[in-house]
């Protein structure tokens, strides 16, 4: 809204000198000829300029604000605990099933995102919520850890019995969530966990098939977080606005979201790729390819703010 003020206002003024120009030719020519005409002329365009410079500053430290407010702070954060919630929950599997020894450490930093998103509630809503937190969230790992060696021996009972085992966590997690705030009811908090499921397990078939997108698939499962993020931080947001001033869904806040989301991806898949050309040579070039996806992510992102050829430079 800013930026458009300051292009009406720059506009409004070329017409307006037109105007004039063009409404009156014996004024132009009395400008023309008359010294003081001149010199008044003159400071009269730097003013404006000058008011222009002081509104695009302004313009600035708006946008610039709108991307620190508590509710954009607090969305970015949980945008990237989530995300990070899927790609260490993808590394845990992909180790269980194709680097057995290296699970055990790569379940330990998993926890430990875990614990990092029980803090971020505790914060909002107090320790023991944040403890009751911790352990639904652990309890849903824990049903795509079994669903995950049950598809890998082929057990579909086991398979159906953590299915089973997530759709009774979606219902108590929702309930846990409607009880801290009404305005994020259980049947939407429900629903919005519907994606974050179907997909992981989507991933977690990839890695075990051992299917050359099996890391697309779980960058498709990690990029449903954002959107998980910005419900949660909405619906907080709307029932603290004093602690989380500011707009969650505003165009900075969402600027701020997309790029948290997809400069943590280029890390994540960076690694993924690595640790792949060491541990596991067969699935780098699959595990390269992701990577190069995220690139063109983010070079379609500055694209979008700075034109085709920024995008291709960063590129």
């Amino acid at each position: 809204m800013q930026k458009k003020r300051i292009v009406a206002f720059i506009l409004a003024s070329a017409l307006t000198a037109a105007a004039c120009g063009e409404s009156d030719p014996g004024a132009e020519s009395s400008v023309t000829t008359a010294p003081t005409t001149t010199t008044t002329t003159v400071p009269e365009t730097t003013t404006t300029e000058a008011m222009v410079d002081e509104e695009m500053e302004e313009s600035i430290l708006v946008g610039s604000a709108a991307t620190q407010s508590g509710s954009a702070s607090l969305r970015s954060l949980l945008t990237a605990q989530l995300q990070e919630h899927v790609y260490l929950a993808g590394i845990a599997v992909f180790n269980a099933v194709n680097n057995p020894p290296a699970f055990d450490a790569a379940a330990t930093t998993l926890d430990q995102n875990s614990q990092d998103l029980a803090a971020s509630i505790a914060s909002v809503y107090g320790d023991p919520a944040g403890e009751a937190f911790l352990a639904l969230w652990r309890t849903h790992i824990g049903f795509f850890v079994d669903y995950t060696t049950a598809r890998a021996a082929g057990d579909q009972a086991g398979q159906d019995a953590a299915k089973e085992g997530l759709i009774e966590y979606r219902e108590d997690f929702g309930a846990f969530i409607e009880s801290a705030n009404p305005n994020l009811p259980k049947e939407a908090v429900v629903e919005e966990l519907q994606p974050h499921v179907m997909t992981v397990f989507a991933a977690i078939d990839a890695v075990v098939d051992g299917d050359a997108d099996a890391f697309d698939k779980l960058k498709v499962a990690a990029n449903v977080m954002p959107n998980t993020a910005a419900t949660l931080a909405g619906g907080i947001a709307t029932q603290m606005p004093e602690t989380f001033d500011g707009d969650p869904a505003s165009a900075a806040s969402d600027l701020r979201s997309l790029l948290t989301a997809q400069l943590q991806e280029h890390v994540y898949l960076a690694g993924i790729a690595v640790y792949s050309a060491v541990a596991a040579p067969d699935f780098f070039d699959a595990a390269a390819g992701t990577l190069d996806q995220n690139s063109q992510d983010l070079a379609a992102s500055i694209a979008s703010v700075y034109g085709d050829p920024a995008g291709e430079a960063f590129l």
